[in-house]
């Protein structure tokens, strides 16, 4: 239920049936035995829901009145009808009292996180949450931190052939520094990162490989924003060494430069490339 759905409904009898763990909450009207299904709530919520209904009584409420008959707005009290909902005084009060204010949006945010985390059809908990993946992804999802080290565990573990960035001429065998490149890196075939340096690296003319490169970069950015430090930062070079392979793409063709507009775009509305999203996310959470 929305807040818009919360202020239009009106006092009425309310009935509750118990449903795994929540209950389903049913307004009952005259002449109806069974009633029609209005909301569902924790059940922790469930003695404080009947405590507000009784509140509501005790005060000189009517069935007439709205259910949330009240704003508080500049100190006065008036009545919610016809004006325009703000909870911006809520929050405040929420502050003044010390009491942690859980907004609709947040708790939107943890449920479909629980149950995306304890689901096997990620799919379903899409559906039930009432948007896309790609939505849930950018505005939704939050990286759980002990996922993030294990799916960076399980990453380093890999064979580097299916992790290098590109192709190597030498199988990711006998490491050289291309001797064109001004740098203080040393080529490796440990990580990623010792392949742009070496002489043996390919670049490959894919969407793939520049959504890789360019998501590598913004990957490098963040660590340099997290961990500055006084002199020539490694991350530095290696932004450096993909901005040259990334403007040598440019050169071979539209197809190429369509390529790495499509890929920036992706990582300016936060999809990443997947062999680097967990990492990312893990860090965009330190920010």
């Amino acid at each position: 239920m929305n807040l818009s759905q919360a202020i239009s409904m009106k006092q009425s009898e309310f009935r509750m049936m118990l449903q795994d763990d929540e209950y389903e909450v049913f307004t009952v009207y005259k002449n109806r035995r069974q009633g029609e299904s209005t909301f569902r709530c924790y059940k922790d919520y469930r003695t404080i829901f009947l405590t507000y209904l009784q509140w509501l009584k005790d005060v000189g409420f009517t069935s007439t009145d709205s259910l949330f008959p009240f704003l508080i707005e500049k100190k006065s009290v008036i009545r919610i009808q016809g004006k325009k909902i703000n909870l911006r005084r809520l929050r405040v009060l929420c502050e003044e009292t010390g009491i942690s204010h859980i907004s609709p949006q947040k708790l939107r945010t943890f449920k479909s996180n629980w149950l995306f985390r304890n689901s096997d059809d990620k799919s379903v908990v899409v559906a039930l949450m009432s948007h896309d993946r790609k939505t849930f992804e950018r505005h939704y999802r939050k990286q759980n931190k002990l996922e993030s080290m294990k799916e960076l565990g399980k990453y380093n573990s890999q064979d580097l052939v299916k992790l290098a960035i590109g192709l190597c001429a030498s199988h990711c065998q006998n490491p050289e520094n291309d001797k064109t490149i001004e740098t203080t890196i040393l080529s490796d075939c440990i990580s990623p990162e010792g392949c742009l340096f070496c002489v043996n690296h390919k670049d490959i003319r894919s969407y793939d490989y520049c959504f890789k490169l360019i998501s590598h970069r913004y990957l490098k950015q963040l660590e340099l924003t997290l961990n500055p430090y006084q002199g020539k930062h490694p991350a530095k070079e290696i932004i450096s060494r993909i901005e040259q392979k990334i403007d040598r793409l440019k050169e071979l063709g539209s197809s190429e430069k369509q390529w790495i507009v499509k890929a920036e775009a992706s990582i300016m509305s936060g999809d990443y490339h997947t062999d680097w999203s967990d990492t990312i996310l893990l860090l965009e959470e330190m920010m």
